[in-house]
């Protein structure tokens, strides 16, 4: 039936315009992240973790190169890739002197690759209910310890779910284990 196909075809060009938008939304809200990925031509998606004392962190994941057909290898675990303390995702592409920065030569080996923001760093400063501004005392209130108590976990724990929910992704191979890499912590 016409009608039929071309309602499907209508919803289908409305999702995909929303999905856009909230991508391109997302790259404007990150701006420094998109900045600084964008000289590789690749793709990201960004994750809000909520840690078990209220902090918000955002993850980025790598979607794979801007306009590409992904080309899928043998499928390999999820890694975390963590910058040093007080540094956030976007260092990892900040120093192009030294050729294909780490994340992007994980993808492109075939891993599922997370790049997280520990409390405190631009891109994960809010809280449940303090401000990093006018609660600065309490929000403050906190060392490395916390970082790897809760920060950590919580995103782990964000990767691992994601994982189990993306099923039919050749990309991931489905384990209760992952990679983790990172300096400076």
């Amino acid at each position: 039936n016409y009608s039929s196909i071309s309602m499907k075809s209508l919803v289908a060009t409305i999702l995909a315009s929303a999905v856009s938008a909230a991508c391109e939304h997302d790259h404007e809200k990150y701006h420094s992240f998109s900045h600084s990925l964008a000289q590789f031509e690749f793709d990201w998606e960004p994750y809000t973790v909520t840690t078990e004392d209220g902090y918000l962190l955002t993850m980025f994941r790598l979607q794979g190169p801007i306009g590409n057909v992904p080309v899928y290898r043998e499928a390999k675990r999820s890694v975390l890739v963590m910058p040093g303390i007080g540094m956030s995702a976007d260092s990892w592409f900040n120093s192009p002197l030294y050729g294909e920065p780490m994340p992007i030569a994980l993808y492109q080996a075939g891993y599922d690759v997370w790049l997280g923001n520990n409390r405190g760093t631009h891109h994960s400063l809010k809280h449940m209910e303090l401000d990093h501004v006018h609660d600065a005392e309490e929000y403050w209130n906190f060392s490395f310890a916390e970082m790897g108590e809760r920060d950590l976990p919580a995103m782990m724990k964000t990767i691992k779910y994601t994982a189990q929910q993306d099923v039919d992704n050749p990309r991931i191979l489905h384990s209760d284990k992952l990679l983790y890499i990172g300096y400076d912590q």
